[in-house]
């Protein structure tokens, strides 16, 4: 966890402030915790990345945080963290004028802090970003805090120091009104439940002239017409926003659109999660388009 981020954590929801307690490894967070002042809210450190999602009462929550430095509790992860880290670099080479690549690469370029939403095994943008700029201040999130603990791991075997990490759940996320100058999403989003209260915190947590930065994908209306409408029922309570699109509700929080593109249309196959494999039982495709948004804080 490097400096610049270690004054941005607040507890969530409530944004009361934290202080760390805990042993350190070259002035950076070690193994501690993150706590109020009245050590009522108290949040475990391992390795230097604060955890605030909620931990099952069981031997694997202790398993977690006791064996959070050894690579072998990670290598399941790391090995998918190693096929993705390379599909992210085939990308470059061979589509390097894509939108895509130069989004990542406009970001990498900038001096500020960059906080990569939900970023998963895949690693979100983080893996192009560091292709073009290594020292980039990123903050990598994911809510397993085993996704970002190998990722820790993998990028430290890299030597690529200043990536920070963190385990949260986007729709609480514990920082600073006003703090973070870049917010990135590759296709993460789309998987948040409840994306809209996500895009809410990115607005508050944005400062002034902050940016947001998204390659997702928007289904089509037509995919629902031949499923029964309690399925659309059961999609909308979480991903309304993935049928209209993220733009109009951006705006309407505060957002100025400054890139606005989608791609030609693609399928969503039963692999791809649980809405789609449901689909796939009724004999439905779900169609989707790719969307590049940019968005301005004001």
């Amino acid at each position: 966890m490097i400096r610049d981020w270690q004054n941005k954590f607040v507890v969530p929801v409530l944004h009361y402030e934290l202080k760390y307690r805990g042993n350190f490894l070259n002035d950076a967070w070690w193994n501690g915790e993150l706590v109020t002042e009245d050590s009522i809210f108290r949040f475990p450190v391992r390795c230097g990345i604060p955890i605030f999602t909620s931990l099952p009462f069981n031997e694997n929550s202790i398993k977690l945080l006791e064996k959070f430095d050894s690579r072998g509790f990670f290598a399941n992860q790391l090995k998918w963290i190693e096929i993705n880290w390379k599909d992210a670099y085939q990308i470059i080479i061979k589509k390097e004028i894509s939108l895509y690549v130069q989004m990542a690469k406009e970001v990498a370029k900038r001096n500020k802090l960059i906080l990569d939403i939900a970023s998963g095994l895949g690693g979100g943008f983080t893996p192009l970003i560091l292709y073009f700029n290594k020292e980039a201040k990123i903050l990598m999130n994911d809510i397993e805090p085993t996704v970002v603990g190998a990722w820790r791991i993998f990028l430290h075997e890299k030597n690529i120091k200043n990536t920070s990490f963190a385990a949260f759940d986007a729709t609480r996320i514990p920082i600073k009104t006003n703090s973070v100058d870049i917010v990135v999403s590759s296709g993460d989003f789309g998987n948040i439940p409840m994306n809209y209260i996500a895009f809410h915190e990115v607005y508050r947590i944005l400062r002034s002239k902050g940016y947001l930065f998204i390659a997702d994908g928007i289904t089509y209306l037509e995919s629902f017409k031949h499923l029964p409408s309690l399925i659309e029922i059961i999609h909308d309570i979480s991903f309304a926003l993935n049928k209209i699109g993220y733009r109009e509700f951006l705006e309407k929080l505060g957002f100025e659109i400054e890139l606005f593109e989608t791609t030609k249309e693609s399928t969503l196959s039963p692999d791809e999660g649980e809405f789609p494999r449901l689909a796939w039982k009724y004999k439905v495709k779900i169609k989707y388009c790719g969307v590049y948004i940019i968005a301005r804080k004001p």
